[in-house]
């Protein structure tokens, strides 16, 4: 059976955790440590679970002397800090840390965890934050001013709706392909897909070429992409109407569920695509010329 497959009985079903897809190699091993798709929550109650010694709803899930043995430092560094297996140990919380900022801590001063997403570049910011922010919450309580700042900053990461400023006109039904010159250098790099994949450094199954035969289509609120990949034949939709758009899709058997919205602006189109269960975004500008389409990518 796969890891997975191993883990549903024993952790995830106890744990009232949906079973997770987990990302294979190329010869349909589980990877292991990366690609299993968890939900924030579901990460918390497994941190949770080990500061419990285990023990999730009266029940022992994990082996106490395991939870122990795992959130203690087995290779100390300084001040207080170490390393257990495969948790971070820091003056006595414990954390469970992924790349770009993924931070799952539990405090056993507070009996509490929390748990953050993340996709920055500066890995160690998320940590700071909440040793040096998140834990005040737990030792005072807040205050009117504090909570009027909260409120506007939360107010203020509502998706707001962008203006399309000027006509957007897509050819229908009309298929692109990569020049040679852009086919060759996006091969010298990594292949070249419309899905962000910060997972570069993974042994999940990747396309091995780029991506071709791109085509667009346009309804009075939705801007809609469509591309090969491989075998694969992929397509997202973006809202056009400031409410970003949720498409299902699947690339060499994984499955995505892609978010975008897009705009126009200055007679090109920008679309802002992320994939929900993994960690990047990616920004697009398509700008339609002739009988080409100029795509750049950030």
């Amino acid at each position: 059976m796969t890891v997975a497959e191993y883990l549903k009985p024993r952790l995830f079903d106890p744990l009232d955790i949906e079973a997770p897809f987990w990302e294979t190699n190329s010869i349909g091993e589980c990877i292991g440590g990366t690609g299993c798709y968890l939900k924030l929550r579901d990460l918390a109650k497994i941190c949770r679970c080990y500061g419990n010694g285990g023990k999730y709803s009266g029940k022992q899930i994990i082996p106490e002397w395991w939870t122990k043995e795992a959130t203690k430092i087995q290779h100390p560094f300084k001040n207080g800090k170490g390393y257990g297996y495969l948790f971070w140990i820091d003056n006595g919380s414990f954390s469970m840390t992924g790349m770009f900022g993924q931070v799952i801590t539990y405090f056993p001063q507070y009996d509490a965890v929390t748990a953050v997403m993340n996709c920055g570049i500066d890995e160690g910011s998320n940590e700071r934050l909440i040793h040096t922010v998140l834990t005040k919450a737990f030792e005072e309580a807040s205050t009117d001013e504090y909570d009027a700042e909260l409120n506007k900053y939360l107010k203020n990461r509502v998706v707001k709706p962008i203006a399309n400023k000027g006509k957007i006109i897509v050819p229908e039904n009309k298929k692109y392909y990569l020049t040679s010159f852009s086919d060759a250098i996006a091969k010298f790099m990594f292949p070249q897909s419309l899905i962000p994949r910060s997972v570069s450094s993974s042994f999940a199954k990747r396309c091995k070429t780029n991506l071709n035969e791109l085509s667009f289509s346009l309804t009075e609120d939705v801007f809609t992409v469509k591309w090969r990949e491989e075998e694969d034949i992929v397509t997202i939709n973006c809202g056009l109407d400031g409410e970003p758009r949720i498409t299902d899709c699947e690339i060499k058997g994984y499955p995505y569920k892609i978010w975008a919205y897009a705009y126009s602006e200055e007679g090109k189109i920008n679309a802002v695509v992320k994939p929900v269960n993994t960690l990047a975004t990616q920004y697009f500008t398509f700008e339609f010329k002739d009988d080409a389409v100029k795509v750049q990518v950030k």
